[in-house]
Protein backbone atom coordinates (compact mmCIF):
# COMPACT_ATOMS: atom_id res chain seq x y z
CA UNK A 1 0.00 0.00 0.00
CA UNK A 2 1.27 3.66 -1.16
CA UNK A 3 1.55 6.55 1.17
CA UNK A 4 -1.13 8.58 2.29
CA UNK A 5 -1.16 11.70 0.93
CA UNK A 6 -1.84 15.28 2.70
CA UNK A 7 -2.70 18.46 1.11
CA UNK A 8 1.33 19.53 0.54
CA UNK A 9 1.80 16.19 -1.78
CA UNK A 10 -1.04 16.95 -3.92
CA UNK A 11 -0.18 20.64 -4.54
CA UNK A 12 3.27 19.93 -5.56
CA UNK A 13 2.30 17.31 -8.09
CA UNK A 14 0.27 19.97 -9.45
CA UNK A 15 2.93 21.38 -12.22
CA UNK A 16 4.30 18.03 -12.52
CA UNK A 17 0.94 16.12 -13.67
CA UNK A 18 0.15 19.30 -15.94
CA UNK A 19 -0.12 17.81 -19.37
CA UNK A 20 1.45 19.25 -22.41
CA UNK A 21 -0.91 21.22 -24.38
CA UNK A 22 0.61 19.46 -27.71
CA UNK A 23 2.62 17.10 -29.02
CA UNK A 24 4.33 15.84 -32.43
CA UNK A 25 4.04 12.88 -33.72
CA UNK A 26 5.70 11.19 -37.06
CA UNK A 27 3.56 10.41 -39.62
CA UNK A 28 6.00 7.95 -42.27
CA UNK A 29 4.20 8.53 -45.31
CA UNK A 30 4.25 12.26 -44.83
CA UNK A 31 7.97 12.01 -43.97
CA UNK A 32 7.79 14.21 -40.44
CA UNK A 33 6.21 14.98 -37.85
CA UNK A 34 2.82 16.88 -37.26
CA UNK A 35 1.05 18.48 -34.51
CA UNK A 36 -1.63 16.98 -32.47
CA UNK A 37 -3.57 19.34 -30.07
CA UNK A 38 -5.13 18.41 -26.46
CA UNK A 39 -8.66 19.34 -26.50
CA UNK A 40 -11.04 18.83 -23.34
CA UNK A 41 -11.81 15.64 -22.19
CA UNK A 42 -15.35 15.88 -23.08
CA UNK A 43 -14.33 16.54 -26.62
CA UNK A 44 -11.85 13.47 -26.92
CA UNK A 45 -15.36 11.28 -25.69
CA UNK A 46 -17.63 12.53 -27.96
CA UNK A 47 -15.41 11.99 -30.73
CA UNK A 48 -14.05 8.60 -30.14
CA UNK A 49 -17.57 7.35 -28.98
CA UNK A 50 -18.36 8.05 -32.36
CA UNK A 51 -15.49 5.95 -33.59
CA UNK A 52 -16.57 3.27 -30.94
CA UNK A 53 -20.50 3.65 -32.49
CA UNK A 54 -19.85 2.92 -35.79
CA UNK A 55 -21.98 0.20 -37.23
CA UNK A 56 -19.43 -0.07 -40.85
CA UNK A 57 -16.22 0.18 -42.19
CA UNK A 58 -17.44 3.55 -43.91
CA UNK A 59 -18.59 5.29 -40.59
CA UNK A 60 -15.81 4.06 -38.61
CA UNK A 61 -13.15 5.64 -41.18
CA UNK A 62 -15.86 9.19 -41.81
CA UNK A 63 -15.51 8.92 -37.85
CA UNK A 64 -11.30 8.89 -37.82
CA UNK A 65 -11.16 11.68 -39.54
CA UNK A 66 -13.59 13.92 -37.79
CA UNK A 67 -11.21 12.76 -34.92
CA UNK A 68 -7.75 13.04 -36.34
CA UNK A 69 -9.27 16.40 -38.23
CA UNK A 70 -10.67 18.25 -35.00
CA UNK A 71 -6.93 17.20 -33.18
CA UNK A 72 -4.83 18.60 -35.85
CA UNK A 73 -4.65 22.26 -35.92
CA UNK A 74 -2.55 22.21 -39.47
CA UNK A 75 -5.51 19.98 -40.72
CA UNK A 76 -7.80 23.17 -40.31
CA UNK A 77 -5.79 25.60 -43.19
CA UNK A 78 -7.99 26.57 -45.64
CA UNK A 79 -4.95 26.66 -48.13
CA UNK A 80 -5.19 23.04 -47.56
CA UNK A 81 -8.79 22.22 -47.80
CA UNK A 82 -8.64 24.41 -50.98
CA UNK A 83 -5.63 22.37 -52.60
CA UNK A 84 -7.53 18.92 -52.26
CA UNK A 85 -10.77 21.46 -52.78
CA UNK A 86 -12.75 19.75 -50.10
CA UNK A 87 -16.62 20.12 -49.52
CA UNK A 88 -16.16 18.82 -45.85
CA UNK A 89 -13.31 20.09 -44.09
CA UNK A 90 -12.68 16.70 -42.12
CA UNK A 91 -12.07 15.31 -45.67
CA UNK A 92 -8.45 16.86 -45.88
CA UNK A 93 -7.66 13.99 -43.54
CA UNK A 94 -8.02 11.26 -46.13
CA UNK A 95 -6.31 13.48 -49.10
CA UNK A 96 -3.17 14.47 -46.77
CA UNK A 97 -2.66 10.79 -45.12
CA UNK A 98 -3.28 9.48 -48.96
CA UNK A 99 -6.00 7.34 -47.13
CA UNK A 100 -3.34 5.52 -45.61
CA UNK A 101 -4.28 3.41 -42.94
CA UNK A 102 -1.24 2.91 -41.02
CA UNK A 103 -0.55 6.41 -40.60
CA UNK A 104 -4.44 7.48 -39.75
CA UNK A 105 -3.98 4.83 -37.16
CA UNK A 106 -0.74 6.22 -35.94
CA UNK A 107 -2.28 9.70 -35.38
CA UNK A 108 -5.30 8.03 -33.85
CA UNK A 109 -3.06 6.15 -31.37
CA UNK A 110 -1.48 9.59 -31.08
CA UNK A 111 -4.35 11.17 -29.70
CA UNK A 112 -5.72 8.52 -27.58
CA UNK A 113 -2.40 8.08 -25.77
CA UNK A 114 -2.99 12.08 -24.76
CA UNK A 115 -5.72 11.05 -22.71
CA UNK A 116 -3.83 8.13 -21.11
CA UNK A 117 -5.63 5.58 -23.13
CA UNK A 118 -3.44 2.30 -24.30
CA UNK A 119 -3.80 1.38 -27.96
CA UNK A 120 -5.45 -1.48 -29.38
CA UNK A 121 -1.91 -3.27 -29.60
CA UNK A 122 -0.69 -2.69 -26.20
CA UNK A 123 -3.89 -3.89 -24.39
CA UNK A 124 -3.72 -7.28 -26.61
CA UNK A 125 0.17 -7.27 -25.16
CA UNK A 126 -0.85 -6.93 -21.68
CA UNK A 127 -3.89 -9.90 -21.87
CA UNK A 128 -0.80 -12.43 -24.03
CA UNK A 129 1.29 -11.50 -21.19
Amino acid sequence: MGKILNIQDILAQKERRKRAETETVFVEGLGGEIEIKRLPLATFFDLTTSVDESSSGAELLRAQYDLIYAFCPILHSQELQNAYDCKVPSDVVQHVFQDNMDDINTVTTAITAMYGNKSREQLEDELKN
